[in-house]
């Protein structure tokens, strides 16, 4: 155990994180690896990168998407990762089905990722000012 179990009590909460990273109760904590599949975690590497930085973007900006998945994380057992289809032992309790996971991770990345506030290029602020080009002789 690396956290006190007065922030996560990881021998009772740990198989409740939603997506098997997201705590209930905290923004700011994920653990990143802690499931296993059957053809290993080499496969989805990449796909949870990109769920973390759609989700500390999502967070950073609270965006409405942001909202919302606060308030899906909370139903984490009504998520399909496959979990049924393995044995019901200690030992399996992290297991996943990699394509539903994969299609989980994805699907969450890119409902966070959607609502992102990304301004326009082309949009001024109410206190900017355009600013005429400079044209004269090159000396």
């Amino acid at each position: 155990p690396f956290l006190s179990t007065d922030i996560f009590d990881w021998k009772h909460e740990l198989s409740s994180l939603f997506l098997r990273m997201v705590p209930k109760k905290y923004d700011d904590l994920l653990f990143v690896g802690y499931l296993n599949t059957p053809s290993g975690i080499g496969n989805i590497v990449n796909t949870l990168s990109r769920f973390v930085v759609a989700y500390l973007k999502a967070r950073d900006q609270q965006t409405p998407a942001w909202d919302t998945f606060q308030k899906i994380k909370l139903q984490s057992d009504l998520l399909d990762l496959g979990q049924d289809r393995f044995m019901h032992t200690e030992r399996h309790n992290y297991e996943v089905d990699l394509w539903k996971y994969i299609k989980a991770i994805n699907f969450m990345t890119s409902k966070l990722s959607l609502s992102q506030v990304v301004p326009a290029a082309t949009e001024k602020s109410a206190t900017s000012r355009a600013v005429e080009p400079q044209y004269g002789a090159v000396s």
